[in-house]
């Protein structure tokens, strides 16, 4: 059984790194729940639009991009959000002709500024 690859891109504050943004097995790029800088992104559209590009720019370090997405775990805060979100991330998907899979849940944040946090799987 082939171990895990595991990729590191970035540390959290001290005593917080817990996990890795990006383990990468067989191939397949699994992605840490990544959320958007909130005290510049207020909305779930621009908060939904820098955690999309958060998530690409983390697939460019280990080779890959968001033409390569497989499937994103979307977890909103208030699911009156989804429109605003849909629209911001069908902009981001404008050029990618096979969207990944996905499942848009409410779910409560660890803090209440957080709006939208994704989790993403691609190749």
């Amino acid at each position: 059984r082939p171990a895990a690859t595991i990729h590191r891109t970035g540390t959290g504050p001290p005593g917080r790194n817990l996990f890795s943004q990006t383990t990468t097995h067989n191939n397949t790029i699994y992605l840490a729940g990544q959320v958007a800088d909130t005290a510049l992104h207020t909305t779930a559209a621009a908060q939904t639009t820098h955690i999309l590009s958060k998530i690409n720019a983390l697939l460019a370090t280990v080779h890959s991009d968001k033409h390569h997405l497989l499937a994103i775990q979307i977890y909103l805060a208030d699911i009156a959000d989804a429109a605003e979100m849909n629209q911001a991330y069908a902009a981001f998907f404008d050029d990618v002709e096979s969207k990944p899979v996905r499942a848009t849940v409410q779910a409560p944040m660890l803090r209440p500024e957080i709006l939208v946090e994704m989790v993403a799987t691609a190749a």
